[in-house]
């Protein structure tokens, strides 16, 4: 599935639709075309099919994930650990659903009111698709794995001395990678916080898991939005969140204070931060690692080359 005149063509119109100042429409044009020229050649060198995939499931994970707004005629494609939080707080700003001013309610609850393209039916989808302005954000998948650890599985979440995280993850990985801390877990009755997967076995339990099947906040991008089938026309980078989300912002008229007045500069896990990490890995579990998330990480490159040399020292790997 490449770009070439379908998307070029897709693009423009979706681009008339949106009136902004010439000057910034010239900007921003390069990095839509930025865009949609690597992720076309990331898709045709690794055959991947334009078609969405065919069974229900994974249509119904695919659309989970799409946020639309028809007021404004975009698409956004949330990506966890990847500043996604304030982006939906805007579509529910967006749909009336949220006051700009109000961020006490939890993500959940706000996730629950915003329009998602798993909701309509497929002609009302597929039209969206098609003419709506599509865009996401992405992380370095290397420190986005740091980042889903040090939040869900390094500090587990207790809710009434009960583990209840989604797909029973926590249980899943000490149950199947340490004999030892299962039984000492099942001795508490399931209830001691101090329980809770180190880093390696974390990383042995992402080698080991069908990517498809992983929860939301460790599987990849590629596995959550279908870049190959699904012609984006920006993929912004978690690093520059808060100067893209402004562009974007610009060029869709949407008001800053829908999304920007909650958002300072994202958190990042310095490089150094990540590297005590990946410090902890054998050489041979760091390798497996890239290799399950190599598509993952070639595509970010492919968008973000100058962050491939740091990856390298950064996991202290002949390149």
């Amino acid at each position: 599935g490449g770009t070439s005149k379908n998307s070029t063509a897709e693009l423009t119109e979706t681009l008339s639709s949106h009136n902004s100042s010439k000057l910034l429409k010239h900007n921003i044009w390069k990095q839509f075309q930025h865009t949609s020229q690597k992720v076309s050649q990331f898709c045709k060198q690794y055959n991947y099919s334009s078609q969405l995939p065919g069974d229900n499931y994974t249509q119904n994970e695919l659309y989970h994930h799409l946020l639309y707004d028809d007021s404004k005629r975009i698409i956004f494609c949330y990506v966890p650990k990847a500043g996604c939080s304030n982006w939906k707080r805007m579509f529910a700003v967006l749909n009336g659903t949220e006051r700009a001013d109000n961020t006490n309610r939890s993500i959940p609850s706000v996730l629950k009111n915003v329009n998602k393209l798993q909701y309509l039916p497929e002609k009302e989808r597929q039209k969206r698709l098609r003419t709506y302005f599509k865009f996401a954000f992405v992380r370095n998948p290397l420190e986005r794995i740091v980042s889903g650890y040090r939040n869900k599985i390094a500090v587990p979440i207790n809710y009434g001395n009960r583990y209840q995280w989604p797909d029973d993850v926590l249980y899943h990985i000490i149950e199947r990678y340490s004999t030892e801390k299962y039984d000492k877990w099942q001795e508490s009755g399931f209830t001691s916080p101090d329980i809770h997967p180190n880093f390696q076995e974390f990383v042995q339990y992402l080698i080991d898991v069908d990517l498809n099947l992983l929860n939301e906040h460790f599987r990849p991008f590629i596995n959550l939005c279908h870049p190959c089938s699904i012609h984006y026309n920006f993929i912004g980078n978690f690093f520059n969140l808060p100067y893209e989300a402004f562009q974007i912002l610009n060029f869709l008229k949407i008001p800053r204070n829908s999304y920007l007045n909650r958002v300072g500069h994202p958190t990042y896990n310095t490089s150094s931060l990540v590297s005590k990490y990946y410090h902890q890995l054998s050489d041979s579990l760091k390798l497996n690692l890239i290799k399950k998330f190599s598509h993952e990480l070639t595509l970010y490159y492919y968008l973000f080359p100058h962050n491939h040399k740091t990856d390298v020292t950064l996991l202290k790997l002949r390149s």
